[in-house]
């Protein structure tokens, strides 16, 4: 406690008066002195690694991100991340790795202090794409840093938290243009749209995103860039979201007749036979119409 105590007021001694103006008059080299920062950050790793060895992963990560934000720079950052990811990733899947029969290693712990640790690395991928495109050094571990965003994407996904795990999807898709999981993120991000509507008797918005979605990945992605597989489920995927929305509009359709609000009934047919005609939707559409203009027809004679 005393060694944190003292490292805590090295810190603020140090970088305090760059942070709030005060102090020296001289020049930011002179306030801010990245040798000691570098050196507090060495010893916040040091106990960290310690922590490491010891199997403490959740306390060894918090004196990691102690260190990252004193020293965001680094030499040490890139093997920090690395860590961090692999902490991560043990607390997470702990259960599914123990020895059967054995007691669990002694880094059990819940789910969400591996996911905490992950959104750790993941809460980094903006600036890290940021520097990157402006070609300067850091943060390091740009790859792992997208890794964890997938790791979290798919864990949200499997757990049917689809909100969730499109925020993750659609991180990698904005801050890893060109990273190994883009392609994949593409497509689950539409997934994740399509998953969330129930049927056709609900709100279609959701769908109209899933489908502009897919549309957009089998343009910019067509085999072989993407895989034979995953452009015919997008196809799949299209062509039964098509038949929702044929769906939505004809019993909005059957609705509006049944009530002998018949030009609404006519204008959702007409809408099911120019939008939707390839779905299975359109021959009843198509009868449906044929019966309403019959009725249209005899109301006008009677009036």
């Amino acid at each position: 406690m005393r060694h944190g105590y003292r490292q805590l007021l090295i810190w603020i001694a140090c970088v305090g008066p760059a942070l709030c103006g005060c102090g020296s008059t001289h020049t930011d080299d002179n306030i801010y002195n990245p040798d000691e920062s570098e050196r507090i950050s060495a010893a916040l790793f040091a106990e960290a690694d310690q922590l490491y060895l010891q199997e403490e992963y959740v306390a060894a990560n918090e004196k990691y991100e102690k260190g990252l934000s004193v020293s965001p720079l680094s030499p040490k950052g890139e093997q920090v991340i690395n860590r961090q990811y692999e902490m991560g990733r043990k607390l997470m899947y702990a259960e599914k790795e123990g020895p059967l029969g054995l007691p669990f290693p002694k880094w059990f712990s819940s789910e969400a202090a591996g996911l905490d640790i992950l959104k750790d690395i993941a809460a980094r991928s903006a600036v890290a794409a940021e520097k990157k495109a402006e070609g300067v050094v850091g943060p390091r571990s740009f790859p792992v840093m997208e890794d964890a965003q997938w790791t979290l994407a798919t864990h949200h996904y499997s757990n049917a938290d689809y909100e969730t795990a499109l925020e993750h999807f659609d991180a990698i898709v904005k801050y890893f243009p060109d990273g190994q999981w883009t392609i994949k993120a593409n497509w689950f991000a539409a997934e994740c749209y399509y998953r969330q509507n129930e049927g056709p008797e609900y709100d279609v918005q959701i769908l109209d995103e899933s489908l502009r979605r897919f549309r957009g990945f089998i343009e910019r992605y067509p085999f072989p860039i993407a895989t034979r597989e995953d452009v015919q489920l997008a196809e799949a995927r299209i062509a039964t979201m098509m038949n929702r929305k044929a769906a939505k509009n004809y019993i909005t359709a059957v609705h509006y007749a049944e009530r002998e609000h018949l030009k609404a009934a006519q204008a959702y047919c007409e809408v099911v036979l120019a939008q939707y005609g390839q779905t299975d939707w359109a021959p009843q559409a198509t009868q449906l119409l044929s019966k309403v203009k019959i009725a249209l027809k005899k109301r006008s004679e009677v009036e």
